[in-house]
């Protein structure tokens, strides 16, 4: 049952807490090489259709105790897949798994009791026919959470939520960010130690998403919570200590933020103080630029290594763009890592989206997992 038995410490819920760093008063230091990982994986691998259909592909990873580590990748990547096969609801085909020294493999029932698990979609392990409070009532008794301990922490935890005023509100009632919030209600209900999260905040509005991120880090920071959990939003993984992405079923890369984005070949640059167009349609001739993104009256410019100052290009060109310099590529950058895999080759200097980049204005590429403020 995890910590079920001594309740929050007062005031756990209700500070806000900083983010996932190492420095002191945030929160503890990742532990990446940790003798005895709460969560570890080895050689998972798992297929659908006969076998014909490869979800996960002797993947191996391993999360130290109040370590949080996102999982990123596009659609059919294998991260739902390899989540379930942690959480003991899906049984993996081959490879060794535990979490919370339970060999989930062995006895997936066992590691039921020290995990929280919250499925993809808005309330997904919700019961929409149930009230609010019904359905927390449900997992109380699914989980058998003393009364004392019960009525502690779920004051705190509907305080943090502010569902409190709508407990007799029906499930199916609630709108997308209030079923998330009454999902992870009744996912902590019993103060578990490892939480495996799938894309909890995908279709939530900013503000729900702030508060979701506000309750995870103070578990993590008050009582060393281990997180994994899948995300399509890239601010979302930057507040990770780790972020592993996934493509295809297997671990294409694995770091820190600043490692992966510091791994990425080419160099990013944003052009600012000429018009976007103009940009774009000198640029798009340069062999050297791999592509252009206009945001706003800035374009991004995402050029090979080696490549010619790309102000001293413009201005060649009779363009003064005397706003820019080169930039920290984001963290959604990597996903170049996975569509340089799947994508086919195409022509020098044309847009990340394929299409020709002058004289149609080329958007920014908007994917789920583009920065929100």
């Amino acid at each position: 049952m995890g910590d079920a038995g001594r309740g929050l410490a007062h005031g756990d819920l209700a500070r806000r807490p900083g983010p996932v760093t190492s420095r002191p008063g945030s929160a503890p230091s990742p532990i990446i090489d940790a003798p005895d990982p709460v969560i570890s994986a080895r050689g998972l691998g798992k297929r659908y259709g006969r076998g014909r259909i490869v979800a996960v592909s002797d993947l191996s990873l391993a999360v130290g105790r109040g370590e949080v580590v996102g999982l990123i990748g596009p659609d059919g990547a294998g991260k739902t897949s390899l989540l379930q096969m942690l959480a003991g609801v899906l049984r993996a085909d081959s490879g060794a798994a535990t979490v919370a020294g339970v060999d989930v493999l062995r006895d997936p029932e066992a590691v039921k009791a020290a995990i929280g698990y919250m499925p993809q979609g808005l309330g997904g392990n919700l019961y929409d026919a149930l009230t609010v409070a019904g359905n927390i009532e449900f997992f109380r008794d699914l989980r058998r959470v003393p009364p004392g301990v019960y009525r502690d922490n779920l004051d705190r935890l509907l305080r943090a939520t502010r569902l409190l005023p709508f407990l007799d509100r029906a499930a199916g009632q609630l709108s997308g960010g209030m079923r998330q919030k009454l999902a992870l209600i009744c996912t902590l209900i019993h103060l578990p130690d490892v939480l495996l999260l799938d894309e909890p905040t995908t279709g939530v509005d900013p503000i729900s998403r702030r508060d979701f991120w506000t309750i995870i880090h103070t578990l993590v920071v008050s009582r060393r919570v281990t997180v994994l959990l899948a995300t399509s939003y890239m601010d979302e993984a930057e507040r990770c200590h780790r972020v592993s992405l996934m493509h295809e079923g297997a671990l294409l890369a694995e770091g820190t933020p600043d490692q992966l984005t510091g791994a990425l070949a080419g160099r990013l640059w944003a052009v600012r103080g000429v018009d976007p167009d103009d940009a774009v349609a000198v640029l798009s001739r340069s062999p050297a630029v791999q592509s252009t993104a206009i945001a706003g009256r800035e374009v991004r410019v995402m050029v090979q290594d080696g490549a010619p100052d790309v102000a001293a290009e413009l201005a060649g060109a009779g363009l003064a763009a005397p706003g820019s310099s080169p930039s920290p590529p984001p963290l959604r950058m990597c996903s170049c890592i996975t569509s340089r895999v799947t994508a086919p080759a195409r022509a020098p200097g044309r847009c990340s989206r394929g299409r020709a980049p002058h004289p149609r204005r080329p958007r920014e590429p908007r994917p789920s997992s583009a920065l929100r403020p």
